[in-house]
């Protein structure tokens, strides 16, 4: 195969990469047809899911000290706690989030703790 035809050919297959990325960023990926919403009553993951949203978007409206090492885990504790972990320099905040549950469809905080541990 000659140069031209290898640049060509390189071309091609560039194009058609790019193409293919557009495509999966216009439709969504993988979640594509999926809807926006979780049904959070499906099963223990969609629940989790839900409640996981619910936290990090708790976190996102309240947390004001943006600096550290950000979000390093949620944990499940027991059936409806949670808990946030924030690294912060020398330390880690610890956000406890005891859930209500009873209404499967729809997961709510009912209370937060803060703690901190430090290092």
């Amino acid at each position: 195969m000659n140069t031209g035809a290898k640049i060509s050919l390189t071309a091609i297959l560039g194009a058609a990469c790019l193409t293919v990325a557009i495509a999966v960023l216009l439709t969504g990926g993988a979640n594509a047809g999926k809807a926006k919403k979780e049904d959070c009553s499906m099963d223990a993951i969609s629940q989790s899911i839900c409640v996981y949203r619910l936290i990090l978007d708790d976190i996102d409206a309240k947390v004001t000290m943006r600096g550290g090492g950000g979000v390093t885990s949620i944990i499940q504790k027991s059936d409806d706690l949670f808990e946030a972990r924030l690294a912060q320099e020398g330390h880690e905040d610890i956000r406890s989030y005891q859930m209500d549950l009873t209404d499967g469809d729809k997961p709510k905080i009912k209370a937060v703790t803060e703690s901190t541990k430090s290092y």
